[in-house]
């Protein structure tokens, strides 16, 4: 997720460094903080200058290319053009295309233009309706009439209302809806006998349902009432956007850091966490698919009012994406895509922008006190989206050679220059304030480099597809960013939207490391390839089990080859106990404890779990995917009470349980 590929910012960077005279660089080296080094890197790069210059040129054009990405401005010509294809294609029943340029045509519409904008929800909820999505078409009416939509055709909005509500057979809401279209049809304009014959069809609606409502009336009469639950027993006590398990203790050493043990035994499938990110970033490839405040796909998008560069999934989202980061980027997001930089600095660059100047400014000596010593037990008591939650995340700042720091420093000047031209210093840019920002903004990028954590989507391609982990942004999760990697993981990650879940897909023993996965797993990749990517793109060394013992990876695994777990009656011996295949003894002594372990019940119960397997893998290649689960879990649970890993089938199971639990969140069929 590091770093800018493509674009203008990595020509500009090398402009600057290959212009860098040598007096400069030694200049550079003998600065002590970054305040100064942001200052510096400013003054000689006359970096505002220069992307002034870039802006200008690139603004010249209407619509910018940059690889197969269009963007789009607030522009009612080009929206009423979009209007009239979706027209065509709702002529010609082709219902997806026809919603596809309602909403591109919807997004480009400038604020002023109410009454379009109010026809667009129209159109939109006629084509819902067609799809027989009349949840969302009732939504879409709701907006049309709050956008002004005209009275003249104010008929059709509540004829399409009532017949919503009948599909969803809420006989009363139709009645209602059925009347206010017969009120409705004063203000048509449309011929006389065309409004007899639509009134004259309401009221024999009318008249059907409230025959129909007297019926269900006098039905209820003679029905016993039924107990139901009060509120409060259906009450979920779990806050939906924050949750920590009393599974979980966190430690700190000098090497490890700090990271999550298990305060008790975890049983498998146990629910960790569940966070919302501090910051989070969509791609710009799902700009215009998904919500950019939750990451929730939607079909149905509601646009800012400003520009036509994000979208959201309701206005709640739009109002707080507004109130948080959207105000002080609204504008600039085309600037911050052609630049080609990564999601990490739009990260780096937002974790500032949903906060006030005032904010960071009341915070500083806070934060300079905390770069010396850090009282956990408070930073963890103070909310996800506190900035002193992220701001003491490891950086390995004093490891980074000058190339690095250097690269970085012109990077977040250069995000400082957009959060400038979006307005986020409102006038009160002193060059203290200006450049304590940007020191942040660097703070950021070292953050986010070892901190962030991918936000995926499964999609699946077709009916027999089964899916595939998307890449779609990035988040900061300021409590998942303390679980240490280890090549076999202890949990999963998941995503609903922007938050987070974490799940355990192994057993875990009170006092051992509760660890997720970077990227390199034992069973696909060899120790001495995984550490050297851990080494290069973390800074560390791995220690875990599977690089300690030197796994061998799934197709290397010896079938031949069982790994029995000491039975002996003390239950505490960690002996592995390695026997073939083919062996005649079955009471076998432990060399460590002296005990003997009966691997005959260990047979039995690894014959068992294979119907279980495939019985998990067929409920799976159905959709049962929570029937599934189960199955695989059971089987993990057996071969836990006998076997050790790494072997195949208790991969198999766990690969199983992960892909089942990866279900429960982000997914699309395309």
């Amino acid at each position: 997720m590091d770093g800018a590929k493509s674009g203008f910012f990595i020509n500009f960077y090398q402009n600057l460094r290959n212009g860098l005279k040598s007096d400069e660089l030694q200049a550079f080296a003998k600065l002590s903080n970054n305040t100064d080094r942001i200052k510096f890197v400013h003054n000689i790069s006359k970096i505002d200058e220069k992307l002034r210059l870039i802006r200008h040129d690139r603004e010249q054009k209407n619509r910018l290319k940059n690889d197969d990405e269009i963007y789009f401005y607030k522009d009612l010509n080009c929206a009423m053009g979009m209007k009239n294809v979706g027209n065509k294609f709702f002529q010609n029943q082709q219902w997806v295309e026809a919603l596809n340029f309602y909403n591109k045509s919807y997004l480009m519409i400038p604020t002023e233009s109410s009454k379009d904008t109010a026809i667009l929800f129209a159109n939109r909820s006629a084509v819902l309706y067609h799809q027989e999505q009349y949840d969302a078409a009732l939504k879409e009416i709701e907006r049309a009439i709050a956008a002004g939509y005209p009275n003249e055709w104010m008929y059709k909005l509540k004829e399409r209302k009532a017949r919503c509500y009948l599909a969803k057979k809420e006989h009363s809401e139709a009645l209602k809806a059925f009347r206010e279209d017969v009120q409705a049809l004063d203000d048509a304009k449309i011929p006389l006998d065309k409004k007899l014959k639509l009134e004259r069809d309401a009221q024999i609606m009318i008249k059907m349902l409230e025959k129909n409502q007297a019926m269900e009336e006098k039905i209820k009469q003679k029905q016993k009432p039924k107990n139901v639950k009060g509120s409060n027993d259906l009450k979920n006590d779990k806050n939906t956007e924050h949750f920590v398990s009393d599974c979980l203790g966190f430690k700190y050493t000098d090497d490890e850091g700090r990271f999550a043990t298990a305060a008790k035994d975890i049983k498998l499938g146990t629910y960790l966490v569940q966070e919302k990110p501090h910051a989070s970033c969509l791609l710009q490839s799902y700009s215009q698919t998904h919500c950019q405040y939750c990451f929730k796909r939607t079909n149905v998008p509601i646009s800012c009012s400003n520009c036509a560069d994000v979208i959201y999934c309701n206005e709640n989202c739009r109002d707080k994406a507004w109130n948080t980061f959207h105000k002080n980027e609204c504008g600039i997001m085309q600037h911050l895509w052609s630049s080609g930089t990564s999601i990490t600095c739009h990260m780096a660059l937002r974790a500032i922008t949903q906060k006030s100047l005032n904010y960071f400014v009341n915070m500083k000596q806070e934060m300079q006190e905390l770069r010396d010593k850090v009282d956990y037990s408070k930073i963890d008591n103070l909310s996800v989206d506190d900035y002193r939650r992220i701001f003491i995340l490891v950086t390995h700042e004093k490891e980074r050679t000058f190339e690095d720091v250097f690269h970085r420093m012109v990077m977040a000047c250069f995000l400082l220059y957009c959060m400038k031209l979006g307005g986020f210093f409102e006038g009160d840019e002193t060059e203290d304030n200006y450049y304590f920002i940007g020191s942040l903004i660097y703070h950021n990028l070292q953050v986010m480099q070892f901190n962030a954590h991918e936000i995926s989507e499964l999609q699946y391609k077709g009916k027999n597809d089964t899916g595939t982990s998307t890449f779609i942004g990035g988040g900061l999760y300021p409590t998942v960013a303390f679980f240490n990697h280890s090549c076999d993981p202890g949990v999963v990650r998941y995503f609903n939207g922007n938050i987070v879940m974490v799940r355990a897909i192994k057993h875990i023993s009170e006092g051992s490391m509760v660890a997720e996965n970077y990227g390199p797993i034992f069973t696909q990749m060899k120790k001495e390839e995984r550490q050297s990517q851990l080494q290069k793109q973390y800074h560390f060394t791995c220690m875990c089990v599977p690089c300690m013992e030197n796994w061998p990876t799934f197709k290397e695994m010896n079938d031949s080859i069982l790994r029995f777990r000491c039975d002996g009656l003390n239950r505490t011996c960690k002996r592995v106990l390695e026997v073939p295949l083919d062996v005649n003894e079955f009471m076998l002594k432990c060399t460590e404890c002296g005990e003997f372990t009966n691997i005959m019940k260990g047979l039995k119960r690894v014959q068992d779990t294979d119907m279980l397997f495939k019985t998990g893998t067929r409920l799976h290649e159905q959709g049962d995917t929570k029937n599934a689960l189960s199955k695989y879990v059971e089987v993990l649970d057996i071969l836990h009470q006998s076997m050790v890993p790494p072997f195949r089938s208790y991969n198999l199971a766990q690969q199983g349980i992960k892909r089942c639990i990866m279900e429960f969140g982000n997914k699309v069929y395309l």
